[in-house]
This record gives structure tokens, C-alpha cells and sequence, in this order.
């Protein structure tokens, strides 16, 4: 690895105003839906910029500018001006420290990262903030600041509104009141959640547990009493190696580096301090930033001497030389004030700033590197690969073989023997007081690294002793190292020099071992542990071995066979561990044989060393290391820590059943039983029974969903994606896949650059970026290309998305969709859909085969139309077919044929035409059409959900409010709803029923029926008749158009001219027509009004007045009065008397003239007839006719 770092200038970005670019204090990479996006920041006065992150092309930087935002002028603190990501009401939000600003604030971030409106923390701290930091978790997010001058840290809670609520505040020690926190970061480690402040005048670090409810609650410090002797410190990052967690801290006054070492329980000791010499550079360190990179950690540091160090963090702890980066022309690396670093493919990518003005960019190739190997406690052969290795040795005394490839081989804690191999390799010494051996020293090409045996920093104090052979020995103090050469070199004093031996400073020595390590033989021990971290052998017999105090931990790495150990039933072990009882341990170390180690619900350290391994946690926060071979973790409850190690290894979370996402290259949107957990060398995921989301990153992934409707992205490398059963959606991304849909309706999904050809008969998908291979996969939904997308022999959903793509769907019943653009669409055999689910309304015609609105589309084979959120008209072919409007106001026409017609949301218009028809209008006020119906008679009653003979056939309707009609004789009869009856010309018979009605009758001699409700009846041209049923006393007068209290409600009536009651008291008028009015029983009052009137009373007594015209009065029954008899207006008077009643009759025997005018005084009670004003008999008989 180390002959093979290369530093390639990309180049400095100087395009954006001098403002903008002059001083930059911070940058932050941002992953949004577009890409990458990098923000920056200067002082007050000066602004912040946007930029798109693309892959550098020649004499470019790829830094693209999307936004800028002017900082105003204000006064600035004495702390670099930083910005703090974070999520507010769904949003991203980039929040401003170091300014003076009443309350904390900052910019919002659009989805492609632009900026926003202003933000602030409504209820946030006053003053101005040095320092701040946050955790989400649980969905929830916790804000930590500390103010200028301020001798607290203050802890909060932070809404999805942006609302934010003081929680409390965590003083600072009495030696560092008045302080001010200058870097601030949240970690996690097995114990929890904790806060790491960073002193700048108390030249300390500080640790702080997180609770449950966000407050803090010290833990540990470190200053110079613990080891941590620094002045002014400028920078705090976090790494891991070896699976222990570090903090590194920056000191811009001692030019030095401190690695601390972060314990479970948050803990702090130093493992490492290196101090700038002139073989590095970072001589008043101000930045400092670490990115993993294939399992390792690097670090990259810079100050005001002119250039970048790159280091790689050791499993031990402890920091090693890997190269620099100088300033040279177009690279201004002078007084660096910003730094930020990413892994892409393999490579580390850095963004840097200065005093000076522009954005750097440059990459280190770090060739290709393989997962580190870790030795254990036993004498052991460790061998690397073709790739760049780390081997550490162990407590035993081993082999390391680097084989090819540039290696880093690490002296353990015995006596080993080191083999490099081709390749440029770093020999790392460790101060174990043994001899060790380096076999194949290649001089000039590999290097060996002295400083971890103590504070050794001149090759003059070191004795050498050169052999005839060639080899040589070096000794200083307790330390002994031999150096066999390649080939015929003879090494001597001047084949070293103090730089080559001693690039890096080390202020502290290596620590070997902390805590107890005991050894148990072959006998039944009892081994006891300590008050520190323990560490146990485990041994043949059956052991009782208690941890007690710390964090304690059994070793079984001296079997090869397979072993079960669960710290929760020791009646469950096997193997090596069979017989052992465990008290208080937290961590296992297996063996090389295939094992299966569960934890005990709290905080456990698995690791599993060589074999295909099963690692259980169980509740808590654990810690997974898989080690070589294909392994499978299983964290359980709590944010854990999955380390996959060499070989294929899995997360895997097959015991949840709530469902949960888990995503290998953004852990931090992990939720569910995943929810806190990160990864480290994991290839692989296996979700639960529910619905869950998983996604891969750029390697050789397998994703398995099991039961549930999952969600798998494999993005880039050719991945392995299974669904297991239940309907799942599976996206292979970049790379060749293979994708396995199982049980269910599974769905391919493309949204790659460019088109697509997926053939699912073949099992094939070709595209740009990649073949993909498709098994059990029913359904397909594409991205914006050009797509080709072919079904097989069963019912497909094919989805073409953007773009001018073409669909078949071959034999069985499939659902096509083309989307936007100009589509082929061919649904083949089968009773076939095209869909059209956009906001766009659409027009789809099968007859005419084409489809516009959503792209000019053609159609063949298609029998059934699904449109979408707009208003659509769907068009069938006469054949049978089913158009389903969704949402939207739609038309929906079936014309000949046994068609489904299904309006969905919205106020729809179905015709269904001649044949057995289907109409649901769904949701919203829904017309059923028979417009097209001709002279053709239309009945039609809503509410009736059987199928009913509606005169184009059996016709069932349901959903449907409103009818319209054409020119037959119609009866149509409406629902206790408010409806709107439409007939057109003929004679037709039309009943609201309850409700706000709206009754038209059309053109032709109509009858309306009138109901309870506030109706529209409108009889339009012909003489109609309106119809009041029941016993309610109706009043209503012919001809003013506005809404009238008839007793039945407040109707509005139109275009009547004759209206008939039932048996209430009522009051009825004429118009100025002709009109006919008709009561049933009740004593009612009717007027004619002008025209030629005809009024019958009924039964019960009655007043009549025709008014001007030619009336005819007609009586039946009861006790009625004619007021305006007029014989020179030539009304007539019925009588319906029966057939025996003789006019002559009438007149002599039951006519009297009295003073009021002639009675005609019938048989039987109550039947009479006064008309008013008439006193000669002969002319009452020359205007009389019986009936």
C-alpha cells in the first residue's frame, strides 16, 4: 500500500467572487437526490457557496457552482465560522456557528442542495455559539452548544418544526470556568451514546454520557495529567481501528496529534501523541478530518506549514507515516483553514482551503487494499493476498506473510517473524521485549517504522551487528530485531537513516496489554478477573471464569474446531467453551472453526476470528467483528456495530417482524431493529418477515428480503438480490446483478441513465450500466430512457416511465404503462390494460387505437383503460371493456359490448352504451350517460344495485347521482340523495325522490314527480305535469322562477304547465298558460289564472277560480265553490256524476238557485258544487257536461 500513495493535484477552483472564496473557515459534503454537493463558508462579510461534486475530467476540477449566499458584515468571534448539519421538519438544514447572532440559524437546503430560506431555532440559546454538534436518534434530535465566555454546555431538543426546548445545562470543571468548547462531537460506543467536548484554553478533553432524555452527564476528562499534554487545541475527529474506537485531537500551539482511546463506557486514555518534525506537515495544526477507507482509517492533517499529511490509524492505536502533499504552483497549501476528505471507488477525494483564495481538490490513490487481519493470543500464521495487507500480530509468537501487493506487517507481542513479499512494505516494530525477524527486507523499495519501541528517534542509539551473510541485528534497551535482505545485499549502518527509521515522533510509548490476562490449563479452573478489562484464555476443562469489574472478555482463538458460546445459557455451549460457566464476561473471541457466539442483551464484544461464523447481540449495543470467512451478524435490539472482515458476510435482522430499513452505504437512515447500527466490511443483508427497505453499496452485494413486501437497491457492483416471498420491488442498479423475485408479484426497477431492453420471458435486462439477469420477476418499472420492456406468458405490469418507450405484453392479462413520451403499447392476448396514471388528463381512444394528453401513444391488443389524477376520457371499442376514470373529473364511454365502467374519485360522466354494463361511479357526484341512446326508451332507477333493463341492456348501476337521457319515453327515478334527472324529447316520467333534486324533463309532454327536499323541476318545452304525492298541504304557483316554500321544500319550478296533489290542504296557481291543476282529498284553493285552465278539486272542500280564459271546472267529490264561472269567457263545468245521472235530471231535481248563486246538491253527504254568481238555470245547462 505505502509505495503505491500517489497525491494527484485535480486542481483550485477560483471562478466565484473573491468574498466567496477568500478565508474559507469550514466545507461540508452533502449526499443529495441529485449527487454530491459541497458547501462552503467564510467569516461574516464573506458568503457561502454550493457546488455539484463531479468525477474530474481533464484541466476541470468537476466542482460545478449551484448557489451562493451572502454573509452580511457583523462582528466575528475569535473561533472559525463552522457549519452544523442538520434535519428540521423534514428538511436539511445547514446551521452557522462562530458569528454573533442572537439565536441560532442558518439555510435551508433545497433537494439539490441549493440554499434555501433562512432559518432559526425558534426558542434557541441567546448569545453566540462557538460550538455546537447534534445527535439524531430514535427520530429524535438533540442539539449541544456552547456559548462565548459560557462555562456550560447546553443541551436540547429539537422539533420537526424547528421548535427547539431547553433540556438543561452540564457545567464545566471548576479548572476550566470561563472556557470556551471549541469542537464538540457525539459518539457511539458499546456503553451508549456520548458528548466530546474539546477545551481550547483548558487543553482538555471532555466526555459526556447522553441519557435517554439528552442530558449530559460527565464521564471522563483528559489533560495534561493524563497524558494528553497539548497546548491550544484546534481540531477533533473520530476513527476506529481494530474495532476500538479513537478520538484524535488537533493542537495548533504543540504542533502534535494525540490519539485517545475511547472506552465502552466512555473512558478516555491516550494511545498515541506525535509531534510534527520535518519529515511531515502539520506544524501549527489547524485542520485535521479521517476517512475510512476498505476497513481502515485515514487521517489527513495540515496547518501553516505548506502542505498535508496523510496518516493510516493502526489497530493498536497508534498513528503511521504514510506521505504528504506539499504546496506547489496552483496549490496554495499554506495556513490550510478548511478541510474535508470522502472515500470514492477505493480513493480518498480531499476538498481543502486556505488564507488564500480557491477551493482545492485533489485525490490519493491508495491502491487496492485488503480488510485488516488481526492475530489473537495464540501462536498463529497470518498470510495476506495480491492486495495491500494489514497483519497485526497478537500475544502469540507469529508468522506474517504480506505475500504481493504493499503491506503493512505489525510486530505483535511475541516473537515473529515478518515476510513481506513483492511489493513496496512497511515493517511496523513493537516495544514486546522479544526478538523478532524481518525475512525479505527489500532495500529502497520497503521501509521499516522503529518509533513504536519508545522514545527512540536517532539510528546512533541503536547497536547494530552486521553478519557475513548480510543480515544485521538491531538492539536498543530490551528490543531486538534481525534484518535478512533480498538477494545479494549486504545491509549495514548507512542502509539506514534516521528518517527512513523514525519518520513519525512518538511522545508515549506503545501500551501492550492492559487489565489481567490469564491463562487456564487443562484442568476444571476457576480464573477470577480484576477491576480493569480482563481477558480470558479460554482452555480445556470445564472453567468457571467471572470478569467482575470493566469490561472483561474469553479468548477461544486456540481452537479450530467449531464452537457455541451464549453469554445468556452456559448449559449451551459446545465445542471448546462445552462445560464453561461465564460470569460478568462481555466479549468473545472465537476460534478458526465455524462458530456461533451470542451475546447477553447488553453491551457484548463478538468476534469471531477465521471460519463462517454466526455472531448474535442480542439487545444492546454491541460490537461484531466477523474476521476471515463469510460470516453472518446478527445485532438484534440496539445501535450495534457490524464488522464483516474478510470473505462475504451478512447482516443479518431475519428474527424482526415489524419491518425496518437497513442501507450499507447510509447506515444513518437505517430505522426499525437496524436503527442506530453501522458497517464495517459487510457484504451482504437478510431482512425480517415484514416490509423491509435494503440497500446495498458499491461492492458485490446479496440482499435477501424474505417474507414481507420489500424494497432492495443493490447500487454499484454486481449484486445478488433474493425477495423471498410477499411483492417486492428489486433494483440492481450499476453492475451485472441477478435478481431472484421468490414468492409473490415482484417488480425489476431501472432508474439508470439511458434506456432499458428487459425481456422477463428471457429473464434479461440490458442496459448501460449492465446485464442483469431476472428470475420469478413479474412486473417491471423503468426510468426516463428509451425503453423496450417485454412480458412473459402470465399477467405482467410493465411501466415505461419518460421517455419513447415500447411495451408488450405478450399472453396473459397484463397492465401497461407508458408514461410520459410518445409510447408503443401492445398488450397481445389477454385481457390487457393501458394505464395512464399521471396528473395530466388523457384521451384514449381503442377504437382509433391512440392515446394524447401524456405523449402521443398507440395502442394494439388493449381492452381496458386506467387513467389517472386528471380529467380523463376513456373511449372503449365496442367489444368488452372495463375504463377506470381514478381520480379526476372523467368521461368514461364503453359504446357496444358487456362493458365495467368505473368513475373513481371525481364527478365523472359514465356512458356504458348498448350491451350488459357495469357503471360505478365511485366517489363525487357521478353522471350515467344514455345520451346516445337515439328514440330508444331509457328506465332507470338509482339506488337499485341489481341489474336492471335500462333499454340498452341489463345494466347494473351503482355510485350514480345524476341520469341524462335522449329522445325516448324515459322513466327515471332518482335516490333518497340529491339527483339531477336529465330526459331529452319524448314523453318521460321523471322522480327526484328525497334530496335536493334537479329534474329536467326535456322536450315532449313530461311528468315530474315532486318529494321531500329543495328541488329544481323543470319541465321544459311540451306540457308537463308536476306530481306531489302524499298527504302534505302543497303550495305552489306556476311561473316565478324563484324558490318557493311548497311544502315540501324549497323547490324553484320551470317550464310546468299542469301539477297534480295528493291528499293535504293545498293552494295552487296557474300561469298565464294553460294549465291543468289537480288536488287529491283536502280542502284546497286552486287558480287558474289566465289561459284555458282546467281545475279538479277532488275530494274535500274546494275553492276554484279559473281567472281569465276559457276554464273548465271539474268536480268529483265533496263540498267545492266555482268563484269566477264566466259563461262569456265560455268555461265549462264537468261533473263526474256516473253514468245514471241525466243532465235534465241534474238540473231540475238537484240544481237550487239561492242568494250565493246555483247549489248543485248531489246525493250523499258533503257533495255539492257552488258556483258562485250564476242565478239562470238554462245557461248553467248550456256550459254543463257529465262524465
Amino acid at each position: 500500500m505505502i509505495g503505491v500513495v500517489t497525491f494527484q493535484v485535480v486542481g483550485s477552483y477560483s471562478d466565484a467572487p473573491a468574498r466567496f472564496l477568500s478565508g474559507i473557515t469550514d466545507i461540508e459534503l452533502v449526499q443529495t437526490a441529485n449527487g454530491l454537493v459541497l458547501h462552503s463558508t467564510t467569516r461574516a462579510g464573506g458568503g457561502m457557496l454550493a457546488f455539484a461534486v463531479d468525477a474530474p475530467s481533464a484541466g476541470l476540477t468537476g466542482l460545478t457552482l449551484l448557489d451562493s449566499q451572502v454573509l452580511e458584515p457583523g462582528e466575528n468571534l475569535s473561533v472559525p465560522m463552522r457549519l452544523q448539519r442538520i434535519a428540521l421538519a423534514g428538511r436539511d438544514c445547514l446551521l452557522l456557528t462562530g458569528c454573533q447572532d442572537s439565536v441560532m440559524g442558518g439555510f435551508a437546503l433545497t433537494a439539490a442542495g441549493r440554499f434555501g430560506q433562512a432559518v432559526q431555532l425558534p426558542g434557541s440559546p441567546l448569545g453566540s455559539v462557538v460550538s455546537a454538534t447534534s445527535l439524531l436518534r430514535d427520530g429524535e434530535t438533540f442539539l449541544f452548544q456552547n456559548n462565548l465566555g459560557s462555562d456550560v454546555i447546553s443541551s436540547w431538543r429539537v422539533g420537526l418544526d424547528g421548535q427547539v426546548v431547553w433540556l438543561a445545562d452540564q457545567v464545566l470543571p471548576d479548572t476550566m470556568q470561563g472556557i470556551d468548547v471549541t469542537a464538540m462531537q457525539p459518539v457511539r460506543l458499546l456503553g451508549g451514546d456520548f458528548l466530546l467536548a474539546l477545551s481550547a484554553s483548558g487543553n482538555a478533553l471532555l466526555s459526556f454520557r447522553i441519557g435517554a432524555d439528552g442530558r449530559l452527564t460527565q464521564v471522563s476528562s483528559l489533560g495534561a495529567a493524563g497524558g494528553l499534554g497539548i497546548s491550544a487545541p484546534s481540531a477533533l475527529c473520530l476513527a476506529e481501528a481494530g474495532g476500538q474506537s479513537y478520538a484524535l485531537v488537533a493542537a495548533a500551539g504543540s504542533s502534535s496529534i494525540v490519539v485517545v482511546a475511547l472506552e465502552a463506557q466512555g473512558r478516555l486514555s491516550v494511545s498515541d501523541h506525535v509531534i510534527d518534525t520535518l519529515d511531515t506537515r502539520f506544524q501549527r495544526i489547524s485542520v485535521m478530518t479521517s476517512v475510512e477507507v476498505q476497513g481502515r482509517s485515514f487521517i489527513l492533517a495540515g496547518g501553516g506549514d505548506d502542505g498535508i499529511t496523510l496518516f493510516t490509524l493502526l489497530p493498536n492505536g497508534r498513528l503511521l507515516n504514510l506521505g504528504q502533499q506539499l504546496k506547489q504552483a496552483g496549490l496554495p497549501l499554506d495556513n490550510l483553514t478548511a478541510l474535508e476528505a470522502r472515500a470514492v471507488g477505493g480513493q480518498i477525494e480531499v476538498f481543502a482551503a486556505g488564507e488564500g483564495t480557491g477551493l482545492m481538490r485533489l485525490r490519493i490513490n491508495l491502491g487496492a487494499l485488503a480488510a485488516p487481519q488481526l492475530g489473537g493470543t495464540a501462536n498463529a500464521t497470518l498470510t495476506g493476498n495480491t492486495q495491500g495487507d494489514l497483519l497485526s500480530g497478537g500475544a502469540g509468537n507469529e508468522v506474517l506473510r504480506g505475500l504481493e501487493g504493499d503491506d503493512i506487517l505489525m510486530d505483535g507481542a511475541g516473537s515473529d517473524v515478518l515476510w513481506g513479499g513483492a511489493g513496496a512494505d512497511v515493517f511496523v516494530l513493537a516495544a514486546d521485549g522479544h526478538s523478532d525477524v524481518i525475512r525479505d527486507f527489500e532495500l529502497g523499495v520497503d521501509r521499516i517504522d522503529l518509533s513504536g519501541w519508545g522514545r527512540l528517534y536517532d539510528l546512533s542509539a541503536v547497536s547494530i551487528k552486521r553478519y557475513s551473510a548480510g543480515h544485521i541485528t538491531l538492539t536498543w534497551q530490551s528490543e531486538s530485531l534481525t534484518i535478512y535482505p533480498v538477494g545479494e545485499v549486504k545491509l549495514t549502518y548507512n542502509s539506514f537513516s534516521r528518517g527512513a527509521l523514525f519518520q513519525l515522533w512518538h511522545v508515549v510509548a506503545e501500551p501492550v496489554y492492559e487489565g489481567l490476562h490469564l491463562e487456564g490449563s487443562a484442568q476444571d479452573d476457576t480464573q477470577l478477573g480484576g477491576a480493569g478489562a480482563d481477558t480470558f484464555r479460554g482452555s480445556a476443562g470445564n472453567d468457571v471464569i467471572e470478569g467482575r469489574a470493566g469490561f472483561d472478555l474469553v479468548d477461544y482463538s486456540g481452537y479450530d474446531t467449531a464452537l457455541l458460546v451464549d453469554l445468556e445459557n452456559d448449559a449451551a455451549h459446545q465445542g471448546g467453551a462445552s462445560g464453561d460457566v461465564l460470569v460478568g464476561i462481555e466479549g468473545v473471541i472465537g476460534g478458526a472453526g465455524d462458530d456461533t457466539l451470542a451475546g447477553s442483551g447488553e453491551g457484548n464484544l463478538l468476534r469471531g476470528l477465521g471460519g463462517e461464523d454466526l455472531l448474535m447481540g442480542r439487545a444492546g449495543t454491541d460490537t461484531l467483528h466477523g474476521g476471515a470467512g463469510n460470516d453472518r451478524l446478527e445485532g438484534g435490539l440496539g445501535r450495534d456495530k457490524l464488522v464483516g472482515g474478510l470473505g462475504q458476510d451478512e447482516a443479518s435482522y431475519d428474527s424482526d417482524e415489524a419491518g425496518l430499513r437497513a442501507d450499507l452505504a447510509n447506515p444513518l437512515s437505517n430505522s426499525g431493529q437496524a436503527g442506530g447500527d453501522s458497517y464495517e466490511g459487510v457484504e451482504d443483508l437478510r431482512g425480517g418477515r415484514g416490509d423491509d427497505s435494503l440497500g446495498g453499496d458499491g461492492g458485490n452485494n446479496q440482499l435477501t428480503g424474505l417474507a414481507g413486501d420489500d424494497l432492495l437497491l443493490g447500487r454499484g457492483g454486481a449484486d445478488v438480490l433474493f425477495g423471498g416471498d410477499g411483492a417486492d420491488g428489486l433494483q440492481g442498479d450499476a453492475g451485472d446483478d441477478t435478481l431472484f423475485g421468490g414468492g409473490g408479484v415482484d417488480v425489476f426497477l431501472f432508474t439508470g441513465e439511458g434506456g432499458v431492453v428487459v425481456d422477463l420471458a428471457l429473464g434479461t435486462a440490458v442496459a448501460a450500466q449492465g446485464v442483469d439477469v431476472l428470475h420469478e420477476i413479474e412486473n417491471v418499472v423503468s426510468g426516463e430512457g428509451d425503453d423496450q420492456l417485454k412480458g412473459t406468458a402470465g399477467a405482467n405490469r410493465l411501466e415505461g416511465g419518460l421517455g419513447q418507450d415500447s411495451l408488450f405484453g405478450g399472453d396473459g392479462d397484463d397492465r401497461l404503462s407508458g408514461g410520459g413520451g410518445n409510447d408503443w403499447i401492445e398488450g397481445g392476448a389477454g385481457r390487457d390494460w393501458a394505464l395512464f396514471e399521471g396528473a395530466a388528463g388523457v384521451r384514449v381512444d381503442l377504437i382509433e387505437g391512440r392515446a394524447t394528453g401524456q405523449g402521443e401513444d398507440r395502442l394494439i391488443g388493449v381492452e381496458h383503460l386506467l387513467g389517472g389524477s386528471g380529467a380523463d376520457q376513456l373511449l372503449g371499442d365496442g367489444q368488452s371493456n372495463t375504463l377506470a376514470g381514478a381520480e379526476g373529473d372523467d368521461l368514461l364511454q364503453g359504446r357496444d359490448g358487456q362493458d365495467r365502467l368505473e368513475g373513481g374519485a371525481g364527478h365523472d360522466s359514465l356512458a356504458g352504451g348498448a350491451g350488459n354494463d357495469r357503471m360505478d361511479g365511485g366517489a363525487g357526484r357521478d353522471l350515467v350517460s344514455f345520451a346516445d341512446a337515439g328514440r330508444q326508451d331509457i328506465a332507470v332507477r338509482l339506488g337499485v344495485t341489481r341489474a336492471q333493463a335500462t333499454g340498452q341492456g341489463q345494466d347494473i348501476l351503482r355510485g350514480i347521482e345524476d341520469v341524462i337521457t335522449a329522445a325516448g319515453n324515459d322513466r327515471l327515478i332518482g335516490t333518497g340523495g340529491g339527483n339531477r334527472l336529465m330526459a331529452g324529447a319524448g314523453e318521460d316520467e321523471l322522480q327526484g325522490g328525497g334530496g335536493d333534486d334537479q329534474v329536467f324533463g326535456g322536450a315532449g309532454n313530461d311528468r315530474l314527480w315532486a318529494d321531500a327536499g329543495n328541488d329544481l323541476l323543470h319541465g321544459g318545452a311540451g306540457h308537463d305535469w308536476l306530481i306531489f304525492g302524499g298527504s302534505e298541504g302543497i303550495s305552489l304557483r306556476l311561473g316565478p322562477s324563484g324558490e318557493q316554500r311548497t311544502g315540501l321544500g324549497r323547490d324553484r319550478v320551470a317550464s310546468i304547465e299542469s301539477v297534480q296533489t295528493g291528499g293535504g290542504k293545498d293552494a295552487l296557481s296557474g300561469d298565464g298558460g294553460s294549465n291543468s291543476l289537480r288536488s287529491g282529498g283536502g280542502n284546497d284553493q286552486l287558480w287558474g289564472g289566465g289561459g284555458a285552465d282546467r281545475l279538479e278539486g277532488g275530494e274535500g272542500h274546494d275553492r276554484l277560480t279559473g281567472g281569465a280564459g276559457a276554464d273548465r271546472f271539474v268536480w268529483s267529490a265533496g263540498r267545492d265553490r266555482i268563484s269566477d264561472f264566466s259563461a262569456t269567457e265560455r268555461d265549462q263545468i264537468l261533473l263526474d256524476v256516473g253514468a245514471a245521472m241525466t243532465r235534465q235530471r241534474l238540473l231540475d231535481r238537484y240544481t237550487e238557485n239561492t242568494r250565493q248563486g246555483l247549489v248543485i246538491d248531489l246525493p250523499g253527504a258533503e257533495n255539492s258544487l257552488l258556483i258562485e254568481g250564476l242565478h239562470d238555470i238554462d245557461l248553467l245547462a248550456r256550459h254543463l257536461l257529465l262524465i
